[in-house]
C-alpha cells in the first residue's frame, strides 16, 4: 500500500483534498507555480519601485521630495532668516524695497508682508517739500559765506 501521500499547501503547509485547485485554508492556487524569469542581481524591476539583491527583491526607497519654494516673508527653521524673494535676509531687521515708482514693498519685524505705494499727489508734495528744503538749506549756506567775508 504505498499510496502517494497527500498533497500540502507550499504557502500555509495545510492538507489539500485530491484535485484542489485552490487551498481551503488560505485561498492560495495550487499547483507550482510559473518559474519567473531569470534576473541578474543589481537590477531595478520594470516598475522601479524594487531591487534584486540577487535573493529577493527589495523595497526601494522613495526619493526624497524637493520642499517647496520659500514664500515672500517665511522664516528659516531657526527663525534667523526672513525670504525677501531673491535671498535669504536676517530677520532681526526689517526689510523694505523701494522702487521707481515711489511704491514700498517689504517684511516687517514681526514677519508681516506690506506694500506702500504714493499717489502722483503724493508725490508731487513730496517733490516741492524738498525743493523747499533744498533752497532753505542753500539760502543758509549762501548767508553764511557772505556773512563771513
Amino acid at each position: 500500500m504505498g499510496g502517494a501521500a497527500p498533497a500540502q499547501c507550499a504557502s500555509c503547509g495545510a492538507t489539500l483534498k485530491s484535485g484542489a485547485r485552490f487551498c481551503e485554508s488560505c485561498g492560495k492556487a495550487v499547483g507550482a507555480a510559473p518559474a519567473p524569469a531569470a534576473v541578474a542581481a543589481g537590477q531595478y524591476s520594470a516598475d522601479g519601485l524594487w531591487w534584486w539583491d540577487g535573493a529577493q527583491w527589495v523595497a526601494v526607497a522613495a526619493p526624497p521630495v524637493a520642499p517647496a519654494p520659500p514664500t515672500v516673508g517665511q522664516l528659516s527653521r531657526d527663525q534667523r532668516w526672513r525670504w525677501n524673494g531673491r535671498g535669504w535676509m536676517d530677520a532681526s531687521v526689517p526689510h523694505t524695497q523701494y522702487f521707481p515708482d515711489g511704491s514700498q514693498q517689504g517684511v516687517d519685524a514681526k514677519g508681516k508682508a506690506y506694500t506702500f505705494r504714493t499717489t502722483n499727489a503724493q508725490g508731487f508734495v513730496m517733490a516741492i517739500v524738498v525743493l523747499v528744503v533744498a533752497a532753505i538749506v542753500f539760502w543758509v549756506i549762501i548767508k553764511h559765506l557772505l556773512a563771513t567775508t
